[in-house]
């Protein structure tokens, strides 16, 4: 064999050795690439499955924020939240591309939630007093990009001092400057007996039950 010959042949082995090697590093390493991949989103490869969504992975991550705190006594079963998955799944064409409104003196205690909702295609728009909240309102008009819901907390501490009733009492604002937007309030911890606040179209302090309220009330507004 010419020295040629005997180069192509060292240059095919230590390609398919280098190959082999690969492939057997991601072997060893099948568990710790799936536990990465499942913090992050769905694949299938190397004979390793990884089945998850972003919007399951956003309201475990909810559940299990609210779990570690007493004045947020939020659980659900499983098939509780795979009904309020499967719906949302469902309605997905409703949940696309909608432009949604979250007024909240503390936005990130939200994020898995807004998480949640963008993993199905919404977007959202924070606010922190009802005066952005309206503003942010009047320039999507504007802009021709109007919110089509407002997610809500009820009480707030800006500005200061601390205000119990700071969503309801934007409810009646909305009803003075004329606009008429649905708004869902999602609430820490909600009194056992507490009832739907005349003019809003729903409460809860779960995240399943909050994805369930979104894809109704989206579901109405795109049927008017």
């Amino acid at each position: 064999m010419t020295g040629d010959g005997i180069a192509k042949v060292l240059g095919g082995v230590t390609s398919l050795v280098w190959t082999c090697l690969a492939i057997y590093v991601v072997w060893l390493l099948r568990t710790s690439i799936s536990g990465a991949v499942n913090r992050l989103t769905g694949v299938e490869g190397w004979g390793v499955k990884f089945a998850l969504s972003g919007g399951e992975q956003a309201m475990a991550a909810a559940f299990e924020i609210a779990a570690k705190n007493s004045k947020w006594p939020a659980a659900a079963t499983e098939q509780e939240c795979r009904a309020a998955l499967a719906k949302a799944r469902a309605l997905r064409e409703v949940f696309e591309g909608t432009e949604i409104l979250w007024v909240d003196d503390c936005p990130s205690n939200n994020r898995n939630e807004s998480r949640m909702l963008r993993s199905f295609g919404t977007q959202i728009t924070f606010a922190c007093t009802t005066d952005e909240a309206i503003d942010a309102i009047r320039d999507a008009h504007t802009q021709l990009r109007p919110f089509r819901l407002v997610l809500s907390d009820i009480s707030r501490n800006l500005p200061p001092p601390m205000n119990p009733r700071a969503g309801l009492d934007m409810l009646t604002r909305f009803h003075t400057e004329g606009i008429h937007i649905p708004v869902i309030f999602y609430v820490g911890n909600p009194r056992p007996d507490a009832e739907t606040p005349a003019g809003a179209f729903g409460i809860t302090h779960r995240p399943d039950i909050l994805l369930t309220l979104v894809g109704d009330a989206l579901e109405r507004v795109r049927s008017r």
